[in-house]
Order: structure tokens, then C-alpha cells, then sequence
């Protein structure tokens, strides 16, 4: 239901602003993380690697994070487009993924090698680029 929702945010973002490579640091950072869950989610419900509650709490805690700051990045995004400031925005986006890798580095000791550095490499490549 949340990646829906976030692909969801994703898509109403290009079709309401155009051009979707002004937004590519938005789309790489959602993708990113809704990619780094569905894993996670995948590894914890079929328990292929034993995760304790406690981590788990913290990750599910992490999300929540990022999903607020994921938020507020896209009010102030809004924000952006009537005012043409982009200070708000930049901000609300550098700590929507500064909270991002803070949930990718919970769940990738759980990854892969290859699906750990690409999700973090992903992360720190997305840029508020406008």
C-alpha cells in the first residue's frame, strides 16, 4: 500500500510539473528507498535472513521517517512551483534522503552485496536538482 502510494506521489509529480528529468533526483530517491523496502519486506516475511523484532521495530520506525520527510519534500516541491524559491525545497529534500539512507542502512546488512551498494549508491546519486 505504500509503494503504491509513493509511485503514486512519483507519477503525480511528473504529470503535474512536465519534464521528468527536472525531477529525476525525486523519482532516483523514491524508487530507491520503495525498491530497499520491498526487499526488506520480502527478507522479513519469508525470513531468509532472521531478523530480530527489535530491528525490525527500527526499521518500520526508519520508513516512518522517511515517508514525513518524503512528505514535506513534496509540499514544499508545491511550494516551489507557485513561489520559484527553491531553498525550502532543497532542504526538505536533502533531509527526506539523509532519512532515506538512514532506512537503507538499517536494511541492506540484510541485502545482497550488489542490491546493498547500488541501493545506497542510488540514494546518494539523487540529487534536488530543479
Amino acid at each position: 500500500m505504500t509503494r503504491v502510494r509513493n509511485i503514486s506521489l512519483v507519477l503525480l509529480l511528473v504529470a503535474s510539473f512536465g519534464c521528468a528529468g527536472v525531477y529525476r533526483g525525486t523519482i532516483t530517491l523514491t524508487a530507491a528507498v520503495d525498491s530497499a523496502a520491498q526487499e526488506y519486506a520480502t527478507i522479513y516475511k519469508y525470513k531468509t535472513v532472521p531478523v530480530s523484532e527489535e530491528t525490525h521495530s527500527k526499521v518500520l520506525s526508519a520508513h516512518a521517517r522517511y515517508q514525513q520527510f518524503a512528505g514535506v519534500a513534496y509540499d514544499a516541491l508545491l511550494a516551489y512551483k507557485l513561489s520559484g524559491d527553491a531553498t525550502q525545497y532543497q532542504q526538505a529534500f536533502e533531509a527526506a534522503r539523509s532519512a532515506g539512507l538512514a532506512f537503507a542502512n538499517l536494511v541492506i546488512p540484510f541485502f545482497t552485496k550488489n542490491k546493498a551498494e547500488s541501493t545506497v549508491n542510488n540514494i546518494m546519486n539523487a540529487k534536488a536538482v530543479l
